[in-house]
């Protein structure tokens, strides 16, 4: 617990056993863009290039999120779109995310489906659900493969899974939430039935 636990805890994120056993034995279950990058490199480049990624994925992610939510700050931002937009910006740039971890996704495409419903958002659930299946269809069909062929193998989910993260972040923007929000929660006002009396002429 404490500073003393969280420094246990990346050295052993960054120890030759976790590498080889976690980074380098499960890549094939690991999703999120620092895996996807991972997975079209070459062998040699990918073990040089993993403990940046590593290190640097996750305050990429948060320094873009940081500069939405500053561009959106003039704005009402409802603060779910917030916790929506960290959650999704965790799984994406997330450099140990596995294919169980994408439960965490679910809240995330509930929310964009109900205040941004749009076609790109359906497709994009579309292609991250079927990706997600063929992971290991592509993984045994990448086993014998040379790079770049093996690169099959990289998780493509992670495309998709990018997009919805995209959205998250336009769904900051307090203008098109306050429109679908008011659209979605607001009571329906009765319209002023008009009177078919005769009125008198003075």
């Amino acid at each position: 617990m404490g500073v003393d636990g969280l420094l246990r805890w990346l050295e052993a994120l960054s120890s030759p056993l976790y590498t080889q056993e976690v980074q380098h034995g499960q890549a094939w279950k690991m999703l999120g863009l620092p895996s996807f990058v991972l997975g079209l490199l070459p062998p040699a480049l990918g073990s040089l290039m993993a403990p940046v990624l590593m290190w640097s994925a996750l305050p990429i992610g948060a320094s873009i999120l940081l500069f939405g939510l500053h561009k959106a700050r003039t704005q009402a931002v409802d603060t779910p779109a917030i916790w929506i937009a960290t959650l999704a910006t965790t799984v994406v740039f997330s450099p140990h995310f596995l294919t169980y971890d994408a439960v965490l996704l679910i809240p995330v495409i509930v929310y964009l489906v109900e205040v941004r419903p749009s076609r790109f958002i359906r497709v994009s659930v579309v292609c991250v659900f079927g990706l997600l299946w063929l992971i290991p269809v592509f993984h045994v069909a990448a086993i014998q493969l040379p790079w770049p062929l093996s690169a099959i193998d990289a998780p493509w989910a992670a495309i998709p899974m990018a997009a919805i993260w995209f959205e998250s972040l336009r769904a900051l923007k307090g203008r098109d939430i306050g429109k679908n929000s008011s659209r979605l929660h607001s009571p329906r006002v009765p319209r002023t039935q008009k009177s078919h009396l005769p009125t008198k002429e003075p």
